[in-house]
């Protein structure tokens, strides 16, 4: 093998390598956009310290009535007013509301 394909493979490795990874940092974080898809299940990511709060109403300054936590899963009923997601929680078992975009 001459050594000029040799360099080309490695640079062809290289770049894809470097878009593979590119590809996976730019998805890794939480979201700042709305992402919730009404009847799926989601995974919570969000920078909240406390976690992602669970509202007993459609309101982003509503009542807190617990929190769901980085990689719980939240099932999507559908999308509320004011940018909150209605759904259902499989580890706290009940349904309630979430603010949208804290799904990766």
């Amino acid at each position: 093998m001459s050594s000029r394909n040799l360099i080309g493979r490695r640079l062809l490795a290289g770049g894809i390598f470097l878009a593979a990874t590119t590809g996976i940092l730019a998805t890794a974080g939480p979201a700042s956009a709305a992402n919730g898809v009404d009847g799926q299940t989601m995974t919570v990511c969000t920078d909240a310290p406390n976690g992602l709060a669970f509202r007993s109403n459609a309101s982003p300054d509503g009542p807190v009535d617990d929190h769901l936590q980085n990689g719980w899963h939240f099932v999507v009923s559908y999308h509320a007013a004011n940018g909150m997601l209605y759904g259902y929680s499989p580890i706290l078992n009940r349904y309630d509301y979430v603010d949208d975009g804290h799904f990766c």
